[in-house]
């Protein structure tokens, strides 16, 4: 059974990040739309080899999201659908759900690690975060702390598959993953 704050957080993802075009659904158009503001973000021309990789690997995530959570197969998810769909994988299918999120921590880093050094900087980490949550400078400094660990500096690959997956998995309120896509509603 999904907790109450996995359910808040699965849906406050959706309203936050997902639903970009406030449609109540998850859909295409919200992969265009995440993949063109996040290579714009990136500094990645969309028509650069470079561009056509990234594109390619969000509409993967994306394809690969929809097609296990859409269950009335009509290429797009409900937020009842996605609770749904998070509820079924969590109990029969826990590594789907982990590979799903490997794969949306893979997205995040190579969206976000603008200057492709292999790691997300401070100021990386909150240019994107102020992007998506606007007069959030001081918000994104402070999450950035908190999945900052070992106080690098830096978010390694590692320390990204460990926010999704604590945001994905833990019912710990405290975990730092929990705020990797912002505070909760």
């Amino acid at each position: 059974m999904t907790s109450p704050l996995r359910k808040q957080k699965f849906l406050d993802l959706f309203d936050k990040f997902l639903d970009l075009n406030r449609s109540g659904f998850v859909d295409p158009g919200d992969a265009g739309e995440w993949a063109r503001a996040n290579l714009k973000h990136a500094g990645v021309d969309t028509q650069s080899p470079e561009g056509q990789a990234l594109a390619a690997l969000v509409r993967s995530f994306w394809g690969g999201f929809i097609r296990e959570l859409d269950v009335n197969k009509d290429g797009a998810v409900s937020k009842d659908e996605l609770l749904a769909g998070i509820e079924r994988l969590s109990e029969n299918q826990p590594e789907t759900l982990r590979m799903m999120a490997k794969d949306g921590a893979k997205v995040f880093m190579q969206t976000l690690d603008k200057d492709r050094d292999g790691k997300i900087s401070r100021d990386e980490f909150v240019a994107f975060y102020s992007a998506n949550a606007p007069d959030a400078k001081s918000e994104g400094e402070k999450r950035f702390q908190l999945l900052d660990a070992n106080g690098s500096g830096f978010l390694t690959m590692e320390d990204v598959e460990q926010a999704w997956m604590e945001y994905f998995f833990s019912d710990d309120p405290n975990a730092p993953g929990n705020g990797i896509f912002g505070p909760r509603s």
